[in-house]
């Protein structure tokens, strides 16, 4: 990840390195070819017509990495990767009030905060955020001022 100015606001540059290791690459490759052997068996005939995602013309090692490298994409909210434990706890990326340890004036207001599998909705966490923040954060108006992703 890369800050591109000193404005909070503007969105970082973020490089997640999708496929940027050999064994990336291998893993997904062989995943297709499993997925193939595995709708083609006969419990499927009938059910499974044929290869979508990648297509049944992409077949080769070469196909099949072209495809994936252009097509691989996130589409699921990360959880748990910058987990909230106590203030004093050694362990952990966040603090009960979200505060990045470790830094001063960093906090993170996302799913990411939460420990384990969750059964809240994600407004529930920034519902406790809001209450977390201090009065200075407030802006000229009054309000906060709430930058979402995507």
């Amino acid at each position: 990840m890369t800050i591109q100015n000193s404005d909070p606001f503007i969105y970082p540059l973020i490089d997640v390195r999708f496929l940027a290791e050999e064994a990336d690459v291998s893993i997904l490759r062989e995943g297709c070819r499993t997925a193939r052997r595995l709708f083609s068996a006969p419990a499927f005939e009938g059910s499974v017509f044929g290869s979508v995602i990648p297509p049944e013309n992409v077949t080769s090692d070469q196909d099949i990495e072209d495809y994936l490298r252009n097509g691989v994409r996130s589409f699921l909210h990360g959880a748990g990767t910058a987990s909230m434990s106590p203030k004093n706890a050694n362990w952990g990326v966040v603090d009960p009030d979200f505060r990045v340890k470790g830094t001063t004036g960093l906090r993170i207001v996302d799913a990411s905060v939460l420990v384990s599998f969750f059964r809240c909705r994600c407004e529930i966490t920034a519902e406790r955020c809001l209450i977390a923040l201090p009065p200075k954060w407030s802006s000229a108006s009054g309000s906060v001022r709430v930058c979402r992703a995507g």
